[in-house]
């Protein structure tokens, strides 16, 4: 795995909206150091977290209106990242800006973009509804309860990328919460496919118990246990889930979607922002926050193994390299890889 090999023409996730105010927020982002700030009507800006004349973060200085002043020599930079001010001298070198990054505001979060400012096209934000029929918007529809938060994972970002591909894992990791080795024996023989940028993984599980996470849902008897992600490369996911009574169509039971945008941060950590919403026009709340429960209890579980595979990997890199296996449950992540490596190199070989 190469740590530091990201694919930087395209939108990451930043942050949530509601997070971005006239106050600094500054954040790393594939170990590029970014301070974000809304300017007085409300347009957000992104600048590189680092004064060229001495380095010190600008995020520990101040926001003078539009404009960032330095807290070391009192240097102003505006919303393009130049220089418009240097307290000490009346002229400003070529060299005195910062570099700027293109924002979008979707879905309820802002969007950056990390490569070529040129190539910041709106339309490129991930969206699976051409190919799907999808939409990862929906979760701000106010007709569904749901549920989102926030975690900083300490493990590079393409763990979680394996993590979330891998529905195997649920029935050995998660037993107590959402998943169970009975469905995770009959997920094995799920289907797999790519279209575009998204590779899409199916499994349903027929005639089990219900996981321990879905039993206080208004569904008696055995169930069926449907499972399908959706990764749209290089770093985002939307999950369609869900139970019904054996031998029913899906919209006779309880159908959940969710969603999982994830940012690297440095080279062993990353952003994880993650929810779901019950798919149920005016569906009481509490069957998301049980699952709420459940599911966070689920990701602190995930936290260890994946912060124990980055230890293991920075740390014994050789073995790890030596005794890698691949198994028939990894598939959907082989093949993210494989999708993720061509964008990669045709991305480098445009340079």
């Amino acid at each position: 795995m190469d740590m530091s090999n990201y694919l930087r023409n395209c939108w990451y996730a930043a942050a949530e909206s509601t997070e971005i105010s006239d106050k600094i927020f500054a954040r790393r982002y594939l170990n590029e150091p970014v301070l974000i700030y809304r300017k007085e009507d409300g347009t957000p800006v992104a600048l590189r977290d680092r004064c060229p004349h001495r380095y010190l973060p600008l995020s520990m200085g101040r926001k003078l209106g539009d404009t960032i002043q330095c807290g070391y020599h009192g240097m102003i930079f505006d919303e393009t990242g130049a220089c418009s001010d240097i307290p000490t001298q009346d002229s400003i070198p070529e060299t005195a800006k910062i570099k700027a990054y293109p924002l979008a505001e979707r879905y309820g979060f802002l969007w950056i973009w990390m490569g070529d400012p040129e190539k910041a096209d709106e339309a490129l934000i991930p969206d699976f509804e051409p190919d799907l029929g999808l939409k990862l918007g929906e979760r701000l529809n106010d007709d569904y309860p749901s549920h989102w938060g926030y975690k900083k994972v300490q493990g590079h970002y393409q763990l979680m990328v394996d993590n979330l591909l891998d529905l195997s894992h649920i029935g050995f990791v998660h037993s107590s919460t959402i998943g169970s080795e009975e469905t995770t024996r009959q997920h094995a023989s799920g289907e797999q496919k790519v279209v575009g940028k998204i590779v899409s993984d199916y499994r349903i599980a027929i005639d089990v118990e219900a996981p321990p996470a879905f039993k206080a849902a208004p569904v008696e008897g055995p169930i069926d246990f449907w499972l399908d992600m959706h990764h749209h490369i290089p770093s985002n996911f939307l999950q369609v889930f869900g139970i019904a009574p054996t031998g029913m169509d899906r919209d006779k039971g309880v159908p959940f979607e969710g969603f999982h945008l994830l940012t690297p941060e440095t080279d062993t950590s990353c952003h994880y922002y993650f929810g779901a919403y019950l798919k149920v026009k005016g569906a009481p709340q509490e069957p998301v926050d049980k699952l709420a429960m459940a599911a966070d209890h689920a990701f602190n579980e995930d936290m260890v193994v994946i912060e124990a595979q980055q230890k293991e990997i920075i740390e014994g890199q050789e073995l790890v390299e030596d005794t890698t296996v691949a198994l028939r449950a990894d598939r959907a992540g082989i093949m993210a890889r494989k999708l993720l490596s061509q964008h990669l190199a045709a991305e480098q070989s445009a340079e």
